[in-house]
C-alpha cells in the first residue's frame, strides 16, 4: 500500500503537464486570497505513467532482494569456512 501511495504522488507531479484547466475561481476573504482550480487529466496517460512507475519500483525491489540474498549466501559461506578452519578440516 505504501509503495502504491508513493508511486501515485510521484506520477501526479510528473503527469500534471498534460492537464487542462476546466474552471478557476479566486476569492478574497479580508487580506487573504484563495484560488481554486479544477483540472482535467486524460486518464489513459495517467494510468500508463502509474503502471510504468510501479513496474520500475518492482524491478528495483527485485534487484535489492537479489543482492540481499547474495549477501546472505556469502555470509553463510564465510561462516561455514570459519567453522571448517576451527575444526581443522
Amino acid at each position: 500500500m505504501t509503495m502504491t501511495s508513493n508511486v501515485s504522488k510521484q506520477v501526479v507531479s510528473e503527469v500534471l503537464n498534460g492537464t487542462k484547466i476546466v474552471k478557476k475561481e479566486v476569492a478574497q476573504k479580508g487580506n487573504v486570497f484563495q484560488a481554486y482550480v479544477l483540472m482535467s487529466m486524460p486518464i489513459g496517460e495517467a494510468n500508463s505513467a502509474l503502471m510504468a512507475r510501479i513496474k520500475a519500483n518492482q524491478n528495483l525491489y527485485t534487484r535489492y532482494r537479489a543482492s540481499q540474498a547474495f549477501k546472505d549466501l556469502n555470509d553463510d559461506v564465510e561462516k561455514y569456512e570459519k567453522f571448517k578452519r576451527e575444526q581443522g578440516l
